[in-house]
C-alpha cells in the first residue's frame, strides 16, 4: 500500500477550541435575542447563567437556526466553538443535510484496516482516506476528499489471487436548500478522478495487471431528521455514476440508484455516536463476488466520536466500504463486503479565519515552559516523551550518522501532536531493509505533570507512508540468484508514554510499545532516565526489553540546550536501526551501533 505524498499534505495541518463567556455587573436587563447577545454580549449574571454554550448547541444558532461564528465581545479574552463542538457526530457512508457554518474548517485523516486473510501479506489491508470541508456561507459547503488502496487482496476472486488498486480525489459540495428547527434538506454532489487497478480478472479482460484512469460522480439529497437536540435521523436517495466497463472490456460497477439511512447521537459534549448503511436499488451494483461478478450487498459503518480537544476528535469505527470519497464510499470490500475492517480518523479544525478556538477543555491557567520543561518536549534517542507541544508550537529535531533521520512536530492543541518522521534504517535482519522510511505519528496527552497531575501520559501511533525498497533474492537453481528490488514491508508502531519528574534534576520514562511489520509483532517496555547535574546538561539512558524474546535495545548519551535558548545538540550511542517508528524497537545486524549529532530546535515559547 501506498499512501501519495499529496495526501500527507493534506493531512498534516491543525488546530483546537472551546468557550467562555465572561459575566457582566448588570443584573436587572429584560431578556433579549441571541443576535444582541452576539453583537453587544451579555449584560447581566442570569443571562449568562442561562446558557451553557460547551454543551447546548442552540447557543451556536442564530434565530433562523443557521449556526453563528460572532464572537461576544467584552473585556476579558472570547472564544467561539469550533465546528467540532457544533457538531461532534457525523454519518460516515451517506450525508447528511447539516451544513458546515461559514468559516468552519475540518481535516479529516485516517485509515481503515482488513485482514490479510488467506491471500493477503503485511501488517494489514489498509485503506487511507481524508477529506477537507470549508464553509463558504450559510448554505454551502464545499470540500475535497481522497481515498487510497493498492494491495492483495484477503480472498481469492475467480480461484485466484487478485491484486486490486484504488486511488483517487474528489471535490464535492453541500447545498442546504431547507432548515427547520425539526429538520432540513440539502442537496450534495462529487465528481470523481480514480485510478483503478487490478488482474486475474478482477477489473481486468485478461489475467494480466492493468490500470485505467476513470470518471465518477455523485448526486444525492439527504434530509435530517431532529428527534432531539442530541439525536438525529438521517435519510438519503442518490445517484452513484460508474463507468459499465474499465480496462478495455472488464466489468465495472456502472450507475445505479441507491438509499440509506443513518442515525447520530451525542451523549455528552465530548462523546458521541453515529451508525449508517446504504443500499443499491435500481441499476448497477456495489460489489463483487469470489466470481468476479458484478453485484449489490449493504454497504455500513458504526462509530463512536471522542471529543479531546475544542478543535480535535478522534473516530473509531467498523465498516466494510472500498472507499472514503463519496463514490468510493457506496462500495463494499471485495469480495461480497462480508470482510469487517477497523479505523480511527483524526479529525481537527484549525483557525484559518481567526475564529479564536480554545486551545484546550482545561480550566486551569497555563504556566510559563521553564527551560526544563522544554528539554522534556523532545523525544529521547529510542524513547518518546509524554509531553507535547502547545497550540501552533513546533520543533524539529535531526540525527546526524551512518542512518540519519528528522522529526518535525506540530502542536495541533496543548494536548495534541502530529509529527512527521523520517529516517534512513541501519542494516538489520529483518524484512525492513535499509532504505528511507517516511512516516506520520499522532501523540495524544492525557495527564499532564507540569498542570498539577501526578505524572504525565500519553499514547502515540507511528504509521509509514513511503516504506522505502528491499533487494529480493530468489533461487534459480543451478546456483544461480536473482535480486530485485521491491517495496518493503509497512510498519505500524503503537506505545503508551509516563513521565514522571521528581525534581528538576531527574525525569523517568516508562514506555510499552509494540512494532508491527509484515507477520512479526515485537512488544516490549522501554525505560529511560534523563539526569540534568547542572543546568541545560542533559545525561540520558534508555533502554528496552522486549518479551517477544527479540534483542535488547539501548541508547546513551548527553544534550546541551542553554537557558533562554530554544536551541540544543547532543551526541549519542545506540543499538537501534533508527531513531522513531520501528526504527526504535529493532536492533542492527552484527551487533552493530550507531554514533550520532542529534540537533534540536524548538519554535515558541
Amino acid at each position: 500500500m501506498s499512501l501519495k505524498s499529496s495526501a500527507v499534505i493534506v493531512n498534516s495541518l491543525l488546530i483546537s477550541s472551546s468557550i467562555a463567556f465572561p459575566a457582566l455587573a448588570d443584573e436587572s436587563s429584560a431578556p433579549r435575542t441571541l443576535a444582541e447577545i452576539n453583537a453587544e454580549g451579555f449584560t447581566s449574571k442570569a443571562e449568562q447563567l442561562q446558557f451553557n454554550p460547551t454543551v447546548d448547541k442552540n447557543f451556536f444558532q442564530t434565530e433562523n437556526n443557521t449556526p453563528t461564528w460572532e464572537i461576544v465581545q467584552g473585556e476579558e479574552n472570547r472564544f467561539s466553538p469550533s465546528p467540532l463542538q457544533v457538531d461532534l457526530t457525523k454519518t460516515m457512508i451517506i450525508p447528511s443535510a447539516e451544513i458546515m457554518p461559514k468559516g468552519g474548517v475540518t481535516i479529516t485523516n485516517g485509515a481503515h484496516v482488513f485482514t490479510t486473510g488467506a491471500e493477503g501479506f503485511g501488517t494489514g489491508l489498509q485503506i487511507y482516506g481524508g477529506s477537507v470541508d470549508v464553509g463558504i456561507n450559510d448554505k454551502l459547503q464545499v470540500g475535497l476528499a481522497y481515498t487510497d488502496f493498492d494491495d492483495i487482496l484477503g480472498q481469492r476472486v475467480n480461484n485466484q489471487p487478485v491484486f486490486l488498486q484504488l486511488k483517487g480525489f474528489a471535490p464535492n459540495f453541500k447545498y442546504q436548500l431547507i432548515n427547520q428547527p425539526s429538520y432540513s434538506l440539502a442537496v450534495t454532489g462529487s465528481a470523481e478522478l480514480l485510478q483503478v487497478g487490478g488482474n486475474n480478472g478482477l477489473f481486468t479482460p485478461d489475467n494480466q495487471n492493468r490500470t485505467d484512469n476513470i470518471l465518477a460522480a455523485t448526486i444525492q439529497a439527504p434530509v435530517t431528521f431532529d428527534y432531539t437536540d442530541n439525536v438525529k435521523f438521517h435519510f438519503v436517495g442518490g445517484l452513484a455514476i460508474f463507468p459499465d466497463t474499465v480496462n478495455n472490456g472488464a466489468d465495472f460497477y456502472g450507475t445505479f440508484f441507491h438509499g440509506g439511512a443513518g442515525i447520530t447521537a451525542r451523549f455528552s459534549e465530548r462523546f458521541g455516536a453515529s451508525a449508517d448503511f446504504s443500499y443499491p436499488l435500481i441499476g448497477g451494483g456495489n460489489s463483487v463476488n469470489n466470481q468476479g461478478e458484478v453485484t449489490k450487498n449493504p454497504v455500513w459503518s458504526a462509530m463512536v466520536n471522542y471529543l479531546h480537544s475544542p478543535a480535535v476528535a478522534f473516530d473509531l469505527y467498523v465498516t466494510n466500504t472500498l472507499g472514503t470519497t463519496p463514490a468510493t464510499k457506496l462500495l463494499t470490500f471485495i469480495p461480497d463486503g462480508k470482510q469487517v475492517a477497523v479505523g480511527l480518523n483524526l479529525r481537527w479544525s484549525p483557525d484559518y479565519f481567526g475564529k479564536n478556538y480554545q486551545a484546550s477543555f482545561s480550566d486551569r491557567p497555563l504556566t510559563p515552559l521553564t527551560a526544563r520543561d522544554k528539554q522534556l518536549l523532545f523525544d529521547g534517542f529510542t524513547l518518546n516523551t509524554a509531553e507535547t507541544l502547545r497550540k501552533d508550537r513546533f520543533l524539529v529535531q535531526g540525527n546526524v550518522s551512518e542512518n540519519s533521520g528528522f522529526q518535525l512536530a506540530y502542536g495541533l492543541s496543548d494536548d495534541v501532536q502530529l509529527e512527521l518522521l523520517g529516517q534512513s534504517l541501519a542494516d538489520n535482519d529483518q524484512s525492513l531493509g535499509n532504505g528511507f522510511k517516511l512516516a506520520v505519528a499522532t501523540k495524544v496527552r492525557f495527564l499532564n505533570q507540569s498542570q498539577g497531575d501526578p505524572f504525565s501520559f500519553s499514547v502515540r501511533g507511528t504509521f509509514d507512508i513511503w516504506k522505502g525498497t528491499v533487494d529480493k533474492v530468489t533461487n534459480l537453481g543451478n546456483g544461480q540468484t536473482m535480486t530485485e528490488s521491491v517495496t518493503a514491508p509497512g510498519s505500524f508502531t503503537a506505545q503508551a508514554i509516563f513521565n514522571y519528574q521528581n525534581s528538576e534534576q531527574f525525569a523517568f520514562f516508562l514506555s510499552p510499545k509494540a512494532g508491527l511489520f509484515g507477520d512479526q509483532r515485537i512488544l516490549g517496555a522501554g525505560l529511560g532516565v534523563n539526569y540534568q547535574p547542572i543546568t541545560g546538561l542533559q545525561l540520558i539512558g534508555e533502554l528496552t526489553p522486549m518479551v517477544s524474546n527479540d534483542p535488547l535495545v539501548w541508547a546513551v548519551g548527553a544534550r546541551y540546550m542553554r537557558p533562554q535558548t530554544n536551541w540544543g545538540i547532543g551526541v549519542y550511542g545506540t543499538n537501534a536501526i533508527g531513531s522513531n517508528g520501528i526504527g526504535n524497537v529493532v536492533t542492527q545486524s552484527n551487533d552493530g551501533i550507531t554514533l550520532g549529532v542529534n540537533l534540536l530546535f524548538l519554535h515558541g515559547r
